[in-house]
């Protein structure tokens, strides 16, 4: 286990290390979620829980779906808590937990409101942009699902850094024809 002496500049550089993992390990488990792993189609949770009901397709079927997938999300998500206990003592394991939380309370709470016309991060051109980037992932056919692109989300600080580092960010082209 790594143990750090606590100091005010080490916490911000653990601060800023601690948002950087959880950014990656969210794009990540997005990634993975619209993939074929070791034969397991993870993409198929993905397609028929959250990208078909962004259609109002709402049938028993598409809320185990969507049970599914919020499990697979919550297992990354736990596992990711576990190697920061392993790794971590005492404040950077902290940090690094309650990173992770504020990041995936962020997230969804961003995701909701992508779907809100009236939502109060309207006025806010970081959401606008983040909302069609948004939708152009969600532009992918069953048939090219796999080959999406922009995975993160994460607002104005996170915005779309791990999709600009992998290769999976997709910029805006043509915004009317998006909308």
């Amino acid at each position: 286990m790594l143990s750090i002496e606590f100091n005010p500049i080490i916490f911000l550089g653990v601060v800023v290390v601690a948002r950087l993992c959880n950014l990656f390990v969210a794009w990540f488990t997005h990634f993975l979620l619209h993939q074929n792993v070791l034969g397991i189609p993870l993409y198929k949770i993905h397609l028929n829980s959250h990208h078909r009901i962004e259609y109002n397709m709402y049938s028993r079927s598409d809320y185990y779906w969507a049970i599914s997938e919020h499990f697979t999300w919550g297992l990354f998500f736990i596992s990711s808590l576990s190697v920061y206990h392993l790794l971590f003592s005492s404040w950077v394991e902290w940090t690094f937990c309650i990173d992770a939380v504020v990041n995936m309370v962020n997230l969804y709470y961003l995701h909701a409101e992508y779907g809100n016309k009236d939502s109060w991060l309207s006025r806010y051109s970081w959401f606008k942009k983040d909302r069609l980037l948004h939708k152009i992932h969600h532009s992918y056919d069953k048939t090219r699902f796999m080959n999406s692109n922009n995975y993160a989300f994460g607002g104005l600080i996170a915005g779309h850094l791990m999709d600009r580092l992998f290769g999976t960010y997709q910029p805006i082209k043509n915004s009317r024809k998006i909308t």
